[in-house]
């Protein structure tokens, strides 16, 4: 499950955040979404829809952030080749990935 960048963007202008502008650098290597700002607000937004716990994987562990700077610490290419035949693929910038089970 995605969520729209758009339908949460009253979350991002209310949220004050000391890691959504963290330097990569600084940011631990161990769960990047644990220190995401962005991820944190999608999470929250998620959480605010109330969907029943049998929708979602269970473990957070799976969650996966796709915002600019989530992508830059994990060195992640902007396009995969993946198929048969290959197919190129890019990733979803700006999203953020909750499992489905």
């Amino acid at each position: 499950m995605a969520v729209c960048v758009s339908s949460i963007q009253h979350w991002i202008e209310q949220m004050d955040n000391p890691y959504w502008n963290m330097s990569p650098s600084l940011t631990p290597i161990v769960n990047i979404n644990t220190y995401c700002g962005y991820y944190q607000i999608c999470r929250r937004y998620l959480n605010s829809l109330h969907l029943p716990a049998s929708t979602l994987w269970p473990c957070m562990e799976y969650d996966t952030c796709y915002c600019v700077h989530c992508h830059g610490v994990r060195g992640d290419a902007m396009y995969y080749e993946r198929g048969t035949p290959s197919k190129l693929y890019a990733l979803p910038i700006g999203w953020v990935r909750f499992p489905l089970k």
